[in-house]
């Protein structure tokens, strides 16, 4: 799922950077985003805002696609209320429409 997402990073000094990009892919306990500038480290935290919320996860993996990179990231609880969507649990049945 595509959204908008702000994702701010500290620098070695403690400054933050924004940068607004874009989720790939979701879910209850992470997320994969895109079309970042300037990466951050694996294993650094980072804050992902999506409207009013804002929430810590952990870079677990940094891939450069172009000129941009991608982050898979990881949270340390349940995100699910962070995106703002009601995502299937893995308990729930894949029924098409």
């Amino acid at each position: 799922m595509v959204l908008g997402v702000r994702v701010f990073i500290a620098d070695e000094n403690g400054k933050f950077t924004e940068q607004l990009v874009h989720t790939l892919d979701i879910a209850p306990d992470g997320a994969r985003v895109g079309g970042l500038h300037q990466p951050p480290r694996v294993g650094q935290i980072v804050a992902v805002q999506r409207r009013a919320v804002k929430r810590s996860f952990k870079v677990v993996w940094v891939v450069q696609t172009g000129r941009e990179y991608q982050l898979g990231l990881e949270a340390s609880d349940s995100v699910r209320e962070h995106w703002a969507l009601e995502l299937p649990t893995a308990r729930d049945e894949y029924r098409p429409r």
